[in-house]
């Protein structure tokens, strides 16, 4: 989905994937060419949308969960809040958008019963986001994070990690796990000291996501090896840093 934002002077192309390879939202440089023929989903996104202003953008803590917030022309003049929902959730991910009082207009994917026993996502129904029970970085105690690693004896540190921490992907684990060298190990086979460390490399973690510095990592043929917000140590492949996380996604869907 490509959503044109136009301010004074410039023009933006807000890219949204749900590819689940690599779900995201970006600015793109160039526009991408358009099919001949427009998408169901994209003619009711032009009905709902076009000429609307975004109020705001913004996401669930730390969770690939985002909300674009729109204003939009009503009857006699009165101002209308639509949202598009993007959920960046791997092979779930999904574009759906809603009606001022948190009904489901459409979405990318429809998903009934058949599909899904968790939720539906169809026309006119409520919209009930992805449940999420993950701990914020941010937030949440060294206490609650040792707790909920300790549930996890047989995992590696990295895959608890994942499983753990909001916001960290495979990548990012394995990261924190390389630092505190604890690469190898399973959650069973830390002591004290490995714990210090492994908070310590996530402190380092939390100081560095402050400040980005997009990375992709390439290997042989081209191959996207690893994308970060930050300098990974364990990556292999050639590191090319850029300078925003727009222009590194838009390089790796190339």
């Amino acid at each position: 989905v490509l959503l044109n934002v136009r301010q004074p002077q410039k023009n933006h192309v807000l890219a949204i994937s749900v590819s689940s390879q690599n779900p995201a939202a970006y600015l793109v440089t160039s526009h991408p060419e358009n099919p001949l023929e427009p998408p169901v989903f994209c003619m009711t996104l032009r009905k709902h949308l076009e000429g609307g202003r975004i109020g705001k953008i913004r996401q669930e803590e730390l969770d690939r969960l985002f909300f674009v917030e729109i204003d939009t022309i009503g009857a006699q003049s009165s101002i209308v809040t639509k949202t598009l929902a993007l959920e960046f959730m791997a092979q779930y991910s999904n574009v759906i958008l809603l009606g001022p009082d948190g009904k489901i207009i459409d979405a990318l994917h429809k998903i009934g019963a058949g599909r899904s026993r968790v939720r539906e996502v169809l026309p006119h129904l409520d919209y009930v986001p992805i449940a999420s029970d993950k701990l914020n970085i941010f937030e949440a105690t060294e206490g609650s994070i040792k707790e909920r690693l300790q549930a996890m004896p047989q995992k590696s540190v990295a895959g608890a990690i994942l499983e753990t921490l909001m916001g960290f992907g495979p990548a990012s684990a394995r990261e924190a796990a390389y630092r505190a060298g604890l690469a190898a190990k399973k959650m069973e086979e830390l002591d004290k000291e490995d714990y210090a460390r492994l908070f310590a490399a996530l402190e380092d973690l939390k100081t560095e996501l402050s400040d980005p510095h997009p990375t992709l990592y390439i290997g042989e043929n081209q191959k996207l090896l690893a994308m970060s917000a930050f300098p990974l140590s364990h990556s292999e492949g050639k590191a090319t840093a850029y300078t925003s996380i727009s222009k590194a996604l838009e390089a790796a869907d190339k």
